[in-house]
């Protein structure tokens, strides 16, 4: 695995969706998810800002954005992974796109529990 920041579905399932989640993730905040602003770091520069092409976000493995994340039913998430910098991604994840960070949302069903 890599070096992101991960939740399971026993800490994810006490929110009632994946913003509320996120405020838990170490120097992460998720604003407005229409926008897909995805927030890390403190103060200026920041790694990864509210900027939607920067940002890998992917649902059971497939590309989406934060608005469809947000939309997911939070007992259905299985884990959340977070990565605040394209260093910290692991190969097996990593999109032939440059992305600053990345966002994964697994799904129960999509892994299969």
């Amino acid at each position: 695995t890599g070096l992101g920041t991960f939740r399971d579905s026993t800490e994810v399932a006490k929110f009632p969706d994946l913003t509320s989640a996120m405020r838990t993730i170490p120097n992460a905040s998720m604003k407005t998810p229409t926008l897909g602003a995805l927030v890390f770091g403190q103060g200026t520069p920041r790694q990864c800002a509210a900027i939607r092409e920067q940002i890998d976000f992917r649902l059971d493995g497939h590309p989406t954005n934060a608005q469809a994340l947000d939309g997911v039913d939070s007992r259905t998430i299985a884990t959340i992974e977070v990565y605040s910098r394209s260093t910290k991604i692991p190969a097996m994840l990593q999109s032939k796109l440059q992305y600053q960070c990345a966002v994964f949302v697994w799904t129960k069903l999509g892994l299969g529990r």
